[in-house]
């Protein structure tokens, strides 16, 4: 049975509210001073390795130019190293520096810290009640995002593809 209309605008809501809530709880003061999204391009190249600018871009769901402007903070400040791609010259290869994952690491355990401060009333089972069904829900909103994702670049393939 499909999800009500009214339901599925009250639960976009609470995510939005969510997202809100876990950046003023869990990200303040971590001392990096980086762009909005930049920590999470750091860890989604940390999670799948050297990667092109294009793919990586599909893995996060942004624009080549949204990354462009994030990868341009993060090679600068030496986080990320940038090589040319050997296999097309064109094109460049990213990857997390060893000062990336210093990062890295010492953003998650200062973000795991406020978590427990945060919740330090839950109980183990609550946390992990609450951690599946997060889980289920990032797993079923990426594969969803992936599949749309991959429809708009086809569409705008093709559109390109028809000015010709």
């Amino acid at each position: 049975m499909p999800l009500p209309p009214e339901t599925a605008e009250h639960f976009i809501d609470e995510l939005f509210r969510l997202g809100r809530s876990m950046r003023g709880a869990l990200a303040p003061d971590d001392g990096t001073d980086l762009l909005p999204g930049s920590a999470a391009v750091l860890l989604t190249l940390a999670i799948y390795g050297e990667s092109r600018q294009n793919a990586l871009a599909d893995e996060l769901f942004i624009t080549p130019s949204a990354l462009s402007r994030q990868l341009a903070e993060l090679v600068g400040r030496g986080y990320v190293d940038r090589t040319t791609d050997p296999e097309d010259g064109r094109a460049s290869l990213v990857r997390v520096s060893s000062a990336g994952y210093e990062l890295l690491q010492n953003l998650r355990r200062m973000r795991a810290e406020r978590l427990q401060h945060a919740l330090a009333d839950w109980s183990e089972t609550e946390a992990m009640k609450a951690f599946d069904t997060v889980q289920k829900l990032s797993k079923t909103l990426c594969q969803h995002a992936q599949t749309n994702h991959a429809q708009r670049r086809f569409g705008a393939l093709m559109a390109a593809s028809n000015e010709r």
